[in-house]
C-alpha cells in the first residue's frame, strides 16, 4: 500500500520516498507563471527601505558636503572655528541658502520614487505612485484639502507642548527675520511644491503604497507616517510631521491617488508660511495673529469631519481595518 510523506514523496511501505519533494501547501502556493512571480514581487517590502536609505543618505550627505565646503573656505580665510560656526549659522538661515539646501533635499526624494517604481514591474507605472486619477470634483477636492487644516493644528499643537521640554530650532525664527518681499514669493513656491510632489511621491506614492500589498492599512499608513516624521529630523518637526502623514496616509489610501495629497501637503506648507510671513511682514498684533489661527482651525475641524463622512458613505468604505 502507498502513502504520501511529509515532503511529498511517495513511499511504499517506507521505500522510494523523496524527502526533497516540495509540496504546495495550502496559502503557500509556488508561483507558476509570471503573474505569480509579479504577484510575489510586489509585495517586498525591502525595496522601500533601500529606496528611503538611499535617498535620505543622498540628502543628507549632499547638505553635509556643502556645510563642509563652506566650512572649508572660511577656514582658508583664517576664520577660527567660533567665527566659523557663528557665520554658517547666519548664512545657512538665509532664505536662497535654505532654497537651495532644500532642493538637495527634496531632489533624492523624487529621484528615489521614480526610479523604485521604474524597477518595479509588478503594475503599471502610474498605479506604483498612486498617481491615480481620483474623479472627485472639484468641491470634493477643496473639502478634503481644507480638512487637512485640523491635522496640522493638532501636530502644531503637540510640537508647541514639546517646547516645554525642548527649545525649539532657532532657525526657523532666523529664516523669517532674514526674509525679504524678495524672496517671499520664490520660497513660498519652494516650500509648496518642492516637498509636495517630492514626499509624497515617496512616502504616499511608493512606499506606502507597496507596504499596502503586504500589510494591512492601519500598518502601512502608521509605518509610512513614523518614517515621514524621522525624515524631518528635529523633534518637534518629526512630532508635528508624524499627525500631519497619519492623515495625509488616510487621504491617499482612500482615494488610491496621492493627487489629493499632493494638494493638501502644498496647502499646509503654503497657507502656515503665508501666515508667518504676513505677521513678519506686517506687523500683525498676536491678537489678531491667534485669532485667525483658531478660526482657520474651527473651519479644518468642519472639513475634516465632513471629509470623514464622505469616506465613511462611500460603497465599501470602512474602518481601517488591523
Amino acid at each position: 500500500m502507498s502513502s504520501h510523506d511529509d515532503f511529498g514523496g511517495n513511499s511504499d511501505d517506507g521505500r522510494n520516498q523523496n524527502p526533497y519533494a516540495i509540496v504546495e501547501r495550502p496559502g503557500h502556493g509556488l508561483p507558476k507563471t509570471g503573474e505569480d512571480f509579479r504577484q510575489l514581487e510586489s509585495k517586498r517590502v525591502w525595496p522601500c527601505f533601500v529606496a528611503l536609505a538611499a535617498a535620505i543618505s543622498a540628502a543628507i550627505g549632499s547638505q553635509i558636503v556643502i556645510v563642509l565646503a563652506l566650512f572649508a573656505v572660511r577656514t582658508s580665510n583664517g576664520e577660527s572655528v567660533g567665527e566659523i560656526s557663528e557665520s554658517l549659522t547666519r548664512d545657512l538661515s538665509q532664505p536662497y541658502w535654505f532654497v537651495f539646501l532644500g532642493l538637495l533635499s527634496q531632489i533624492p526624494m523624487f529621484v528615489a520614487a521614480m526610479v523604485a517604481a521604474r524597477m518595479s514591474p509588478s503594475e503599471a507605472f502610474r498605479e506604483r505612485l498612486k498617481l491615480n486619477p481620483t474623479g472627485w470634483s472639484i468641491g470634493r477636492y477643496v473639502v478634503v484639502t481644507l480638512s487637512a487644516i485640523f491635522p496640522t493644528a493638532i501636530g502644531m499643537l503637540l510640537a508647541g507642548l514639546l517646547t516645554l521640554l525642548l527649545p525649539p530650532d532657532p532657525s526657523v525664527a532666523l529664516l523669517y527675520e532674514n526674509m525679504t518681499i524678495a524672496w517671499a514669493i520664490p520660497f513660498l513656491l519652494f516650500i509648496s511644491l518642492a516637498p509636495g510632489f517630492g514626499e509624497e511621491l515617496l512616502f504616499r506614492g511608493y512606499v506606502q503604497g507597496r507596504f499596502l500589498k503586504r500589510w494591512s492599512p492601519m500598518v502601512s499608513i502608521t509605518a509610512s507616517s513614523i518614517i515621514f516624521g524621522l525624515f524631518h529630523i528635529m523633534p518637534h518637526t518629526v512630532v508635528f510631521a508624524t499627525v500631519v502623514g497619519f492623515w495625509l496616509g488616510y487621504v491617499a489610501w482612500k482615494s488610491n491617488s496621492i493627487w489629493p495629497t499632493i494638494i493638501c501637503h502644498a496647502f499646509i506648507n503654503g497657507a502656515w508660511n503665508i501666515l508667518n510671513l504676513s505677521q513678519q511682514f506686517t506687523g500683525m498684533s498676536d491678537q489678531i495673529y491667534y485669532g485667525l489661527c483658531i478660526g482657520i482651525s474651527l473651519i479644518g475641524l468642519v472639513s475634516f469631519i465632513i471629509t470623514l463622512r464622505i469616506f465613511a458613505s462611500e460603497p465599501g468604505a470602512r474602518a481601517i481595518p488591523v
